[in-house]
């Protein structure tokens, strides 16, 4: 398959998935990453706002939190950029398609924390084990990667089990993930 039938495959399946599917799917994913001795050692988190059919990520913001790790969500800037700013539930505005992102710019996490080891939790249509990702055809988070290609970053694919493929197709700017998480399995 190539990208276009593979979006279009991924998408026909999460607009079919029960809200106890996905709830089930985004708790074993979760598990899964406070497993991860990444998580464990970060003292950030970068993540999505989770919206339509992808894995939750309330409960890991919160545990993050709670974990003491400081939690950082994307704002996007057009021409695919993209910063990650500290999370403040009060101070939330909506962004492109809809996405809740931080109200409050006014000082990137990165590379304000150029020492502090982070993990990246990567939303995306679909993961190979290969580490490639398809995502949404923007580009933000290739960007984001290219930007800060130096950085104490890893980069966790986080999706539901039916979003994992053996390999995917991909082209030299795609930059591939670190680790890989599909429901509750771990590819490293």
């Amino acid at each position: 398959m190539n990208k276009n039938e593979i979006r279009k495959y991924i998408k026909e399946k999460k607009q079919n998935m029960t809200e106890e599917e996905i709830f089930t799917s985004s708790a074993a994913a979760a598990q899964a990453f406070f497993s991860l001795p990444e998580y464990k050692k970060a003292g950030m988190v970068l993540l999505y706002m989770s919206v339509n059919q992808e894995i939750m990520t309330g409960d890991i913001i919160a545990r993050a939190i709670a974990d003491g790790k400081k939690a950082g969500i994307p704002k996007t800037f057009g021409n695919r950029n993209m910063e990650f700013f500290l999370y403040d539930p009060e101070a939330l505005t909506t962004g492109f398609g809809g996405i809740p992102e931080p109200a409050n710019t006014d000082m990137p996490l990165i590379p304000a924390l150029p020492e502090m080891e982070a993990v990246v939790l990567v939303p995306g249509i679909a993961f190979g084990r290969d580490m490639n990702r398809i995502g949404y055809g923007g580009g933000y988070y290739d960007t984001f990667f290219e930007k800060y290609v130096s950085s104490n970053i890893t980069k966790i694919g986080i999706c539901h089990g039916f979003q994992l493929f053996e390999s995917l197709p991909a082209q030299e700017h795609d930059v591939k993930m670190d680790i890989v998480i599909a429901g509750g399995e771990l590819v490293k």
